[in-house]
């Protein structure tokens, strides 16, 4: 199972979403009563809150990637410019 499964949620970077599903969990497993399932709770929301760094770091890495492949396509605009003279 994995955080999203734990917190009952899909994949997403709002953090309004991630904090009322760890909220709504806490009320039904307090830490004091389920000791194990609050652990994992906890680590599942921390993994959760702080995902959207991985994703914007994946993202900007695709952007880089995406940018570099423009730069090394043929410029085939200046041969139909030249055509057009």
């Amino acid at each position: 199972m994995n955080a999203w499964e734990i917190l009952g949620i899909e994949p997403t970077s709002d953090k309004k979403t991630i904090k009322r599903a760890y909220a709504k969990l806490l009320k039904q497993y307090h830490p004091e009563e389920n000791p194990e399932k609050f652990k994992q709770i906890q680590a599942a929301y921390q993994h959760c809150l702080h995902s959207d760094q991985e994703i914007e770091s994946v993202s900007y890495e695709k952007n880089i990637e995406s940018k570099q492949d423009i730069k090394t396509q043929p410029q085939e605009c200046g041969a139909l410019h030249h055509s057009i003279r």
